[in-house]
C-alpha cells in the first residue's frame, strides 16, 4: 500500500470511528423516520412511494395518518378528511435520493438478520460525514500541498462545525453536501490534474475530460439531494469556463 493510498484510508478511518461513537442510533422526529420509511418501501414494496403498511411504521410510532393526509394535500391542492381519508402510498416531499443510498444498508440488515432500523440510523449519515471529511482532506491537499493544513481543514469541517450533528439521522443535508464538495472537486481536479497526486489512481488518458463528467454528474447529484442545489450550478459552470 503507499503512503498516499495509506493516508487517505487512515484519515477516513478516523472519521468514521468518530461519528460512528457519537452516533445516537435514532432517527429524529419525522424527517428521518419518514425518509427511513420510504427506504423500506422501496426494498419491501419496490415502490418509491410511502406505503402505510411498512412493518417498521408501528415501531417507530410514526404518525402515517398525518403523512398521507398532509401529502396529499400539498401534492393535489384538493382537501382531504383527516380521520375518514383511506391510507394509500403516497409520494413524500422528502429526498428520494437519500432513500436510495439507504436501501443498500436495508439489505445488509436483511442479510445479517439484524434490525435494519439502528443499522440505517447508525451508518447512512456516518459513512456520508466521514467521506466529505475525507473530501475535504483531499481538495485540501490538491490546493495546499501540506498534509497538515488538509487535516486541520477537514477536522474543522467534520468535527468542529454544524455538520457534526448531522450524522445522528436521515437528513438530506449531509449527502447534499458530499455531492456539492464532489463536483467543486473534480471540476478543480480537471483544470489543475497535472500537479494532482490523486491522478496516479486516475487510469484515463483524457484526466480533465474524465474530472469535467464527474463534476458535472455530482453536481447534477446534488439536485437530486436537495433541490436548493440547484442556486449553485450558475457559480460552477462560470469557474468551469472562466
Amino acid at each position: 500500500m503507499s503512503n498516499n493510498t495509506r493516508l487517505i484510508f487512515l484519515v477516513f478511518s478516523f472519521f468514521l470511528i468518530v461519528n460512528l461513537a457519537s452516533n445516537g442510533g435514532h432517527f429524529d422526529e419525522w424527517d428521518g423516520v419518514e425518509t427511513f420509511l420510504v427506504t423500506e418501501s422501496m426494498v419491501l414494496k419496490h415502490s418509491a412511494k410511502l406505503h402505510p403498511d411498512v412493518p417498521s411504521i408501528d415501531k417507530l410510532l410514526f404518525n402515517i395518518r398525518y403523512t398521507i393526509w398532509a401529502n396529499k394535500e400539498l401534492q393535489t391542492g384538493k382537501t382531504y378528511n383527516y380521520t375518514t381519508m383511506q391510507l394509500e402510498p403516497v409520494y413524500t416531499l422528502r429526498s428520494l435520493f437519500l432513500s436510495a443510498v439507504a436501501v443498500p444498508f436495508y439489505y445488509a440488515a436483511i442479510l445479517f438478520s439484524v434490525s435494519p432500523i439502528p443499522l440505517v440510523a447508525i451508518l447512512v449519515n456516518s459513512l456520508i460525514t466521514s467521506l466529505t471529511s475525507l473530501l475535504i482532506f483531499c481538495f485540501s491537499l490538491e490546493i495546499y500541498d501540506s498534509k497538515k493544513i488538509a487535516f486541520i481543514l477537514s477536522l474543522i469541517f467534520g468535527l468542529c462545525s454544524f455538520v457534526w450533528p448531522y450524522n445522528t439521522s436521515l437528513w438530506p443535508q449531509p449527502l447534499q453536501a458530499l455531492c456539492i464538495i464532489a463536483s467543486a472537486f473534480f471540476i478543480y481536479m480537471s483544470l489543475h490534474h497535472h500537479f494532482s497526486f490523486i491522478c496516479q489512481y486516475s487510469r484515463p488518458k483524457n484526466k480533465g475530460i474524465y474530472f469535467a463528467g464527474l463534476g458535472g454528474l455530482f453536481l447534477g447529484l446534488s439536485v437530486f439531494a436537495h433541490p436548493t442545489s440547484a442556486i449553485v450550478i450558475p457559480g460552477f459552470i462560470a469557474y468551469s469556463i472562466f
